[in-house]
C-alpha cells in the first residue's frame, strides 16, 4: 500500500547521523574486499560531513579523496575516490 511504500522510502532517505549509516558500514568492510590496485567510488553530499569521510577512511586503512564538485538546485554532490592507503 502505499503508506507502506512512503514509509520505506523516508527510511531510505534517512541515512541516520549525517545520513551516512549505510556508506559507513561500507567503508568499513571496504579494505577487505578491495584489491590492492582496486577503486571504489562514493557519490555524497555536502551534509555526510565530506572532511570526516576522508578521515574515517585513513581509520579503515583506505585513502579517499574527492575527484569532482558538482553544485545542483538543493544541495552540493562530491565523487569520492577509495583506494587502499599505501596505493
Amino acid at each position: 500500500d502505499s503508506v507502506s511504500v512512503g514509509a520505506r522510502m523516508d527510511a531510505a532517505l534517512d541515512g541516520g547521523d549525517r545520513g551516512r549509516q549505510v556508506v559507513d558500514v561500507f567503508v568499513a568492510g571496504l579494505a577487505s574486499v578491495l584489491s590492492p590496485s582496486g577503486v571504489a567510488y562514493v557519490i555524497a553530499i555536502r551534509q555526510n560531513d565530506v572532511a570526516d569521510m576522508v578521515c574515517d577512511a585513513l581509520r579503515h586503512g583506505l585513502r579517499c579523496r574527492p575527484l569532482a564538485r558538482r553544485r545542483i538546485p538543493g544541495e552540493i554532490l562530491f565523487v569520492l575516490e577509495y583506494t587502499h592507503s599505501g596505493s
